[in-house]
């Protein structure tokens, strides 16, 4: 017995008895669309699996994807609520481990490696690798996420770009140079530590590298920044304009990294070029 899902469509029939005696079966499902509004982003379940593709690059994990989805049904046809349950669920994608721990990283990356944001076209493709076969939850997914980030981590170090900022540089400058790029004060004893584990061929350059993109204080400095180019980066696929990534920044410190004071979220899932993206 098979059935298939989709959200935003019924199928007819709902299921069917297959064989298992040939190498391949034919089970055709006539697929039809259910809801009456304009865009697939007002039915709670597109709404969510998009925020899974766009912030985490898989397809929901059924678990997953009935939490949210129910966080927005729950509300009925209360408004006020509809509006902000979709506004604090899809922000949870961007505060969830599972980004912090892959889009999050890559993005520290190339911010403590070549002092800026990466760019989208460098974004996505690096972030599906660190985070390839991770759900947060699933078993296991704590040692694939290890496996992946040393992987990637030593791959990083061997790129181009990487050897011709720091392959002519001695191990004090190597650090020093990276620190310089967080923005965070680090103490001597901690500097220090860093130089001589590589002196002394106790860690790689990439996993030093790593305990300075990884360091806390580091991550909460980026953390609004990270936040905005988020925004541009999952809702509307493309580098942020200038003037507008800085409009979001400032209102987003102004309220403290609060983002639903500072209506950030909203505007950009109200927005017409997020909408544009899936017309009816």
């Amino acid at each position: 017995m098979r059935s298939v899902l989709r959200a935003n469509f019924f199928f007819s029939p709902t299921e069917r008895v297959l064989s298992q005696l040939g190498n391949t079966t034919d089970a055709p499902f006539t697929g039809i669309p259910t809801g009456t509004s304009s865009n697939p982003l007002d039915t709670p379940e597109f709404f969510v699996r998009q925020q899974y593709v766009d912030f985490l690059n898989r397809e929901p994990d059924e678990s997953g994807f009935t939490f949210w989805s129910d966080q927005i049904i729950s509300c009925g046809t209360d408004t006020l609520c509809l509006e902000r349950r979709r506004v604090n669920v899809s922000a949870a994608y961007f505060l969830s481990i599972e980004f912090q721990e892959t889009g999050g990283l890559v993005d520290s990356l190339y911010r403590t490696s070549f002092n800026r944001r990466p760019f989208y076209s460098e974004f996505v493709p690096d972030t599906q690798i660190v985070g390839q076969n991770v759900i947060v939850g699933r078993t296991g997914w704590e040692t694939q996420l290890e496996t992946n980030k040393q992987s990637f981590l030593n791959a990083w170090v061997q790129r181009p770009a990487f050897i011709n900022a720091y392959g002519g540089l001695a191990d004090d400058g190597y650090v020093d140079t990276l620190i310089s790029h967080t923005g965070v004060t680090f103490t001597s004893s901690e500097r220090n530590a860093l130089v001589n584990s590589l002196v002394n061929h106790t860690a790689t350059r990439a996993q030093v590298l790593r305990q300075i993109a990884e360091d806390s204080r580091f991550k909460a400095l980026k953390f609004n920044d990270t936040f905005v180019m988020m925004e541009y980066f999952g809702y509307l696929r493309r580098e942020p304009d200038a003037a507008g990534f800085q409009l979001w920044l400032d209102k987003l410190n102004e309220f403290n990294g609060n983002f639903e004071q500072a209506d950030m979220v909203k505007a950009f899932i109200v927005s017409g070029e997020y909408r544009d993206r899936f017309p009816q």
